[in-house]
């Protein structure tokens, strides 16, 4: 059985020092913000919780708020409560690792794929999950420090963002995916791309909402796409798209069908429809217990 780290809740939460009706409030300022103003609002909140961790605890698992100020909250309480383990993933020293005189190191363009395995390893070893979350959800550019910031930074998020893969909190990765996609509508950041197709690669049906209703932003800004004839365009259109609805089920077949008939190009797709209204949507995704590494938080 899995360790608990247990909380003592002592009823009224005066006693803990922090208002709750106050704490919602600053989740909900930091749970609207990115950037600076996130990082400010998430400085409040860890000035305010220090002494009073049962009550960040208690909004952590509150199915009262929304999964936006639920995740600020444990945000929040990993980062009081594991500060050094943060601070030294940040600073780790990769030549130190075991396997680093094995693998490639890259070149002046970037960290080679090995070095991206390698840290995708030690990520999931120090399960710090909040932290990774925030860095795509926030974009709060607290990467790596010196000296390995300058070469790893631009690719830091995504190794984070692939350690949460297969993890309980995968659940928060497709939410702030989702978040950041109906955000950015029309694909004005870069990122946004990327974000795209990791949340493809993801493979799951719950998104797939959002996937349709953002194709043609995804498909307009690739990168290839401004190099193909309009021939190839239009295939790629098709058989993106094709790969996209195969984990569709019958939740979104109204939907498809809407997408397929607005787009001519997407005709050979219809015949598609009718098996997508015969399966079964998967059982529903639930929101992860609280933990920190592999150990649970009791509220």
């Amino acid at each position: 059985m899995k360790k608990l780290i247990w909380i003592v809740c002592l009823c009224p939460c005066l006693s803990f020092g922090l208002d709750r009706a106050k704490l919602d409030e600053m989740l909900a300022t930091a749970a609207g913000a990115q950037s600076n103003a996130y990082l400010a609002a998430r400085q409040s909140i860890l000035d305010a919780s220090k002494e009073s961790l049962p009550v960040l605890a208690l909004a952590a698992s509150d199915g009262k708020l929304t999964w936006q100020r639920r995740l600020v909250a444990r945000i929040c309480y990993e980062r009081i409560v594991r500060t050094k383990d943060l601070d030294l993933l940040r600073r780790y020293d990769w030549q130190l690792h075991p396997k680093y005189n094995s693998i490639k190191k890259g070149t002046m363009l970037g960290p080679s794929s090995d070095l991206a395995e390698l840290g995708v390893s030690k990520c999931v070893e120090d399960g710090l999950w909040y932290y990774y979350l925030e860095i795509i959800w926030k974009k709060t550019n607290e990467a790596l420090a010196e000296p390995w910031g300058a070469s790893i930074n631009n690719s830091w998020p995504w190794w984070c963002m692939a350690a949460l893969v297969n993890q309980p909190e995968q659940y928060y990765l497709m939410q702030i995916i989702s978040e950041r996609l109906e955000t950015d509508k029309d694909f004005a950041s870069k990122e946004s791309v990327y974000l795209y197709e990791k949340l493809c690669n993801l493979k799951l049906a719950d998104a797939m909402a959002i996937l349709i209703n953002r194709y043609e932003s995804f498909f307009k800004n690739r990168r290839s796409a401004f190099f193909l004839t309009p021939y190839h365009y239009s295939n790629e259109f098709v058989g993106i798209f094709d790969k996209i609805i195969n984990v569709a089920d019958a939740r979104h077949a109204d939907l498809i069908e809407k997408f397929i008939a607005e787009h001519p190009a997407l005709a050979p797709l219809k015949d598609k429809v009718a098996a997508i209204r015969k399966r079964p949507a998967p059982a529903a995704r639930v929101e992860p217990a609280f933990r920190l590494g592999t150990q649970l938080v009791a509220p």
